[in-house]
């Protein structure tokens, strides 16, 4: 055998042990899924072996983000040390512009807040963002907010919707925070883009020792409080509660992965809540009031009980366009017209849009409205698919679960 058939031989040899042990390294890395899990679980050794295959340290899992982000959030500071020391950015942010920082402050995890800060993790952030104070101030861990406001935190960060920590306080009823913030210099008067303050939020959650804290001294200065859209207009924070607080009792059972979903699709709805709040007032500023075109009135001398009054509109409605007045109630009754403590003593009836009321919405409880005053009688598919997640969830069946929970996620990102 000559020198250049040698030669020829050994460098085509050299060339598929790379392309093999090239496809073999790469099938040994993990898909976001996995990583995730792993990485939750605290497997400093296989993410180690990862990395040394050729993970970026930067890669993203599933539902989290990178390795450094889903460490942060359970306070695994040696996994945390591992990702930093293989080059990850610590000021990296996901898919949702939450960074490693805004995870540990979450969670409450202060011995990884405290280490991030200290490796150049920044607190303050430019621009309309969600900073780890937004997340301190709404989660409650008061240390945590002292610590954040020392290493240079915006105590008026606004949020991309121009909310500020203390609003987060003020809605999630810490008075230790709100007290921590206020000293710091946080200012109660701050609007946001639905032209609430701090204190509309306390009063909102009947949050009221907050509210007499933030609310100012001369009663003359203050707005008027305005309530705002029609509760059932705002259905998701109120299942974002419901996913919190499961997601707090599992936590505390050490299900970990399961609370986690949990709180995740909890963040997302508050997100999409406060989009569709914005939109639903842009639609009532933008939407002409409806005239009264006519009253009609029948009635009978011999049968006043059959006496019937109904208001007719220049254009329809949602609902019955006619109202019917029942025969001592007040036309401003029959018109839908709530104040702050409800309809006719206390009791609030379904409405439209107009004031017109509407029956048939099964899936709604009475004096839920919607946008408007609207009834809204379909069930929100978002929430259908977190039913459905949960209970399969319930049921052992996680990968199910899963693919509602995702599939839920994409449709909030529709919005």
């Amino acid at each position: 055998m000559n020198k250049t058939r040698l030669w020829f031989l050994i460098g085509l040899s050299a060339l598929g042990f790379a392309f093999f042990s090239g496809v073999s390294r790469a099938a040994s890395l993990p898909d976001a899924v996995e990583f995730g899990r792993v990485i939750e679980l605290g497997d400093v050794a296989k993410a180690r072996a990862w990395l040394d295959a050729g993970l970026s340290p930067d890669f993203e899992g599933k539902p989290i983000g990178t390795g450094l982000m889903i460490a942060a959030w359970t306070g695994n500071l040696p996994m945390m040390a591992l990702f930093v020391e293989r080059g990850a950015d610590i000021n990296k942010s996901n898919a949702l512009g939450e960074q490693a920082l805004l995870h540990a402050a979450w969670k409450g995890q202060r011995a990884a807040v405290e280490w991030l800060l200290t490796k150049g993790a920044t607190p303050k952030r430019d621009g309309p963002l969600w900073a780890a104070l937004h997340y301190a101030a709404f989660a409650g861990p008061g240390d945590i907010v002292k610590l954040l406001l020392a290493r240079g935190g915006d105590v008026n960060a606004l949020s991309p919707n121009g909310s500020t920590p203390l609003m987060m306080a003020a809605r999630e009823g810490h008075e230790t925070v709100a007290v921590t913030l206020l000293q710091s210099g946080a200012d109660p008067s701050v609007t946001n883009e639905w032209g609430d303050n701090a204190e509309a939020w306390a009063l909102r959650q009947n949050n009221t020792s907050i509210a007499r804290l933030v609310a100012s001294s001369d009663p003359a200065l203050r707005k008027p409080f305005n309530r705002g859209l029609a509760p059932r207009s705002q259905p998701v924070p109120d299942i974002a509660d419901r996913l919190l607080a499961r997601a707090r009792i599992l936590d505390a059972q050490g299900k970990r992965s399961e609370s986690l979903k949990l709180y995740q699709s909890a963040m997302t709805a508050i997100r999409r809540a406060e989009q569709d709040q914005v939109r639903a007032q842009a639609r009532k500023a933008a939407a002409p009031p409806r005239q009264v075109a006519a009253l009609k009135i029948t009635a009978r001398r011999s049968n006043p009980e059959e006496q019937r009054a109904s208001l007719h509109y220049d254009r329809p409605g949602s609902g019955i366009d006619a109202q019917q007045i029942q025969p001592g109630q007040s036309p401003g009754a029959a018109n839908g017209r709530v104040g702050p403590l409800g309809l006719d003593g206390g009791r609030i009836p379904q409405v439209g849009a107009g004031g017109t009321a509407i029956v048939g919405a099964q899936s709604l409880k009475q004096g839920e409205a919607g946008a408007g005053g609207q009834v809204i009688g379909a069930q929100d598919p978002v929430e259908r698919l977190l039913a459905e997640a949960r209970q399969l969830d319930a049921m052992g069946k996680r990968g199910e679960a899963l693919k509602r929970y995702r599939q839920a996620a994409k449709l909030l990102k529709q919005f």
